[in-house]
């Protein structure tokens, strides 16, 4: 009893540790270096923009969705009640909708500027100075960032519309079974999502990222519960993305500091980020 007591003990610890590592991230990229909003910025605007973008254009055209299918002037007596609740349910829809297509094409938009932040993140903790410019690394930098978040919305969906299609068919128990599994694959979702820079530049394969993420599982789950939580927030999300950003970076430095992998500065993706245990640092 008191070995299961010490892994509880043990497994609450690590949880609450990830928990904390978006407010790390937040406190890092507003307190203590300021200067990266010239990267940081760029992500909220451009979702701002996208999220304003989606609920005007559902508010200015549901009217004229619904007009083609059922027109105003049609509807008489009860039925006007009928059709003011469909123009409510189809905003709402279109809303919802629309909110998720812009997330996840924002996502893939936004990527590139989170890759340069969690490497500035990383280079900054380590007191490291940052790359020198180069237009080939910078559209190599740019291809892999977008085709690695392409690659994880897809997985992502993939593992959450046919679980949806299934719970369908156990009402009620099958809908809490979904709520749950739902809530753990966003969580791993979110930490992959906002490791996958760092481990990119390590060069570790998508099973490697795997499972590191699985041997360290409730720092893992930790972290993205954090994530998760602020992430369904209107507005705050928006703020807290920089945070996230720059707290799944942290993890990965204090993970690997605690050799929960190793790193290949074999690899010139990895180069400029080696140890900081080197007194002696070339120029990456």
């Amino acid at each position: 009893m008191r070995g299961v007591g010490r892994a509880l003990a043990r497994t609450a610890s690590d949880f609450w540790k990830g928990f904390r590592y978006p407010f790390r991230g937040i406190r890092f990229v507003y307190g203590v270096h300021p200067g990266l909003v010239a990267i940081w910025i760029w992500p909220i605007v451009i979702t701002a923009v996208a999220h304003i973008s989606v609920v005007w254009l559902s508010t200015a055209f549901h009217d004229d969705l619904l007009g083609l299918v059922w027109s105003r002037d049609a509807a008489q007596g009860w039925l006007v009640v009928v059709w003011w609740t469909l123009r409510l349910l189809l905003l709402v829809v279109m809303v919802v909708t629309g909110l998720y297509v812009v997330y996840t094409a924002a996502a893939v938009i936004v990527s590139p500027f989170n890759d340069l932040l969690s490497e500035r993140v990383e280079l900054r903790a380590r007191e490291l100075e940052p790359p020198s410019f180069s237009m080939s690394g910078l559209v190599k930098g740019l291809m892999l960032s977008l085709s690695l978040t392409i690659t994880r919305f897809l997985v992502y969906w993939a593992i959450l519309v046919p679980a949806f299609v299934l719970s369908l068919l156990l009402p009620g128990i099958g809908q809490l079974f979904y709520a749950t599994f739902s809530w753990l694959v966003t969580a791993v979702f979110f930490s992959v999502d906002y490791t996958d820079w760092s481990l990119a530049r390590r060069g570790m394969t998508i099973g490697a990222r795997l499972g590191f993420l699985r041997r360290r599982w409730a720092v893992t789950l930790g972290f993205g519960g954090a994530v998760w939580l602020f992430m369904w927030i209107p507005v705050v999300s928006l703020f807290f993305m920089p945070g996230a950003v720059a707290g799944g970076t942290l993890m990965v430095l204090d993970l690997e500091r605690e050799g929960a992998f190793e790193a290949d500065p074999s690899l010139p993706a990895s180069a400029a980020l080696a140890s900081s245990n080197d007194d002696d640092q070339d120029d990456p």
